[in-house]
């Protein structure tokens, strides 16, 4: 069982962003993101990487130009009733972030 409370508690900790990439299955035509956040901005800091599949709704602003970090995270249950979303992420403070995505596994 995911542990929702305890992934948010660690994106509040990792909060420099050390990768952001997305991909798309070519044949289902969904986009998949994976971020990797950091304690620091030191590439050999300690990191939690996430994989989200079938993101949707992604804004993203005020990204890159330096150090980018992403404050006070929260994955929530999403209660709009999208078709495939059933999770969104968002930062609580300066709403820099914000997706929709059926599903994501942790890497590390």
């Amino acid at each position: 069982m995911i542990n929702l409370s305890e992934i948010n508690e660690k994106l509040i900790e990792h909060n420099c962003v050390h990768s952001l990439s997305i991909d798309i299955e070519p044949e289902t035509l969904k986009y998949n993101l994976i971020m990797s956040l950091g304690v620091s901005e030191e590439y050999s800091c300690e990191k939690f990487t996430i994989y989200f599949y079938d993101i949707s709704r992604l804004n993203l602003i005020d990204f890159g130009g330096g150090l980018t970090q992403f404050m006070h995270l929260k994955i929530n249950i999403d209660t709009s009733e999208m078709d495939r979303a059933y999770f969104q992420i968002s930062e609580k403070d300066n709403h820099n972030i914000y997706f929709c995505f059926s599903n994501f596994d942790i890497l590390n």
